[in-house]
């Protein structure tokens, strides 16, 4: 158990410093909480169910039997809390003999900074994870593919990301919004989705502005107008996202299933806690919390990974 020491302070043991300065600055907002539906859970674990119901309608004869349709479970998914946290222990001698600042004050606020920090990157790995076949979800597919199937008794599937992983463009979007717009439920039937929002690397923010905001098409000589602003398309939120790995990933979360797409499960929110060691006199504090990120409904998510 690390413990801050005077030795690592000495420079604030003495008088004449200037400026101290590095454990506060301003923070980037906590853009991806938009991004998942967020669920509070009293439990261990949490399971998401996928069912399936009646397809289309068949055409019977007179003094012919209906036909009776089916409404089953297809799959479960079952979704695990972590528990995640961090302390800072400062000896007695060391919280004594600073001149400069609080160090349980200004502790605390940079563990809750790291926190936050963690939070984010955290839920930015089922998108960082989206075509890694080690991280499969209710429907034995990766979080982006082509082929996540449909119910067994309808058969086929759909797809939520493009054949080609391509790089962010006017054609590519489209392509992408147009796969949304042919999406089926689990039974075979056409859904209404619509695009809720666009998620994006943080360093795409460029190339969106102009996809986005020019009032013509963008890299081309053509007086087209931009469809994607006459559509109104254009005016969904963006959020940037700081942890995707991949600095080329791009893609939009939807509405119009009654499944959500990314799902955070709130179990214990940010907690804190603090004591004070009798038999050495440090103090010693920690955050930590409990919590979960997780995909229920595929539909919830269109995008693609560029590599």
């Amino acid at each position: 158990m690390a413990a801050i020491t005077r030795n690592a302070i000495n420079y604030l043991l003495h008088a004449g410093v200037n400026t101290v300065f590095g454990l506060e600055m301003k923070e980037e907002p906590e853009e991806w909480m938009s991004v998942y539906e967020k669920r509070t859970s009293q439990k261990a674990w949490e399971e998401s169910v996928m069912m399936s119901g009646p397809g289309y309608a068949s055409v019977f004869g007179e003094d012919e039997p209906i036909e009776y349709g089916q409404m089953r479970n297809s799959w479960n998914h079952i979704t695990q809390h972590d528990k995640y946290g961090l302390a800072l222990r400062i000896t007695e001698e060391a919280k004594s003999d600073n001149l400069y600042f609080q160090m349980v004050a200004k502790g605390g606020k940079a563990l809750a900074r790291s926190m936050r920090a963690t939070r984010a990157a955290r839920a930015a790995a089922p998108l960082n994870n989206a075509t890694d076949s080690d991280y499969t979800y209710g429907d034995g597919k990766t979080l982006l593919a082509t082929d996540h199937p449909l119910d067994g008794v309808v058969g086929g599937s759909f797809a939520n990301t493009l054949s080609a992983q391509v790089d962010i463009s006017e054609a590519a979007m489209e392509e992408l919004l147009t796969l949304a717009d042919y999406a089926v439920s689990n039974n075979g039937l056409p859904m209404a989705l619509e695009p809720k929002q666009w998620v994006i690397a943080k360093g795409l923010k460029f190339e969106m502005a102009r996809l986005l905001q020019s009032r013509q098409r963008v890299a081309t000589a053509d007086n087209d107008t931009n469809a994607l602003r006459e559509l109104g398309i254009a005016s969904n939120p963006i959020v940037k996202m700081r942890y995707l790995t991949n600095r080329k990933m791009w893609g939009f979360t939807t509405r119009g299933s009654d499944g959500d797409g990314l799902v955070y499960y709130e179990r214990w929110p940010m907690k804190r806690g603090e004591d004070t060691d009798f038999e050495t006199g440090s103090m010693k504090f920690k955050v930590y919390c409990r919590d979960s990120y997780t995909v229920d409904d595929p539909r919830g998510f269109f995008g693609c990974y560029p590599t």
